[in-house]
């Protein structure tokens, strides 16, 4: 079961929110001392799918994301966007942090 779908199922009153169109960059959930969980996304894989949904190149892509997803604050369920990951779909693709 993906994360997004544990919070619609079993926290049906968490606020989290999405990134539209990057459920693939889904790592896991988070949160900070006294705050609900929210979603965690993986940088890398945001890139990744940002380049393949609209046809950029890597540099536009970043450029794209760090500020219309990374400088986005939208409330408490704003999620998490992890930049130094390694999980294993990472690896597995040979993503190398950004």
């Amino acid at each position: 079961m993906r994360v997004d779908e544990y919070f619609l199922e079993n926290e049906p009153d968490n606020e989290c929110l999405r990134i539209d169109g990057y459920d693939d960059a889904i790592i896991g959930a988070g949160n900070q001392y006294t705050k609900e969980n929210v979603l965690v996304y993986c940088y890398n894989r945001i890139i990744k799918i940002c380049m393949e949904s609209y046809d950029l190149e890597e540099l536009e892509a970043i450029e794209y994301v760090d500020f219309n997803i990374v400088g986005a604050w939208i409330g408490e369920g704003t999620p998490i966007i992890l930049h130094y990951c390694t999980c294993q779909e990472c690896e597995k693709d040979g993503i190398v942090d950004r």
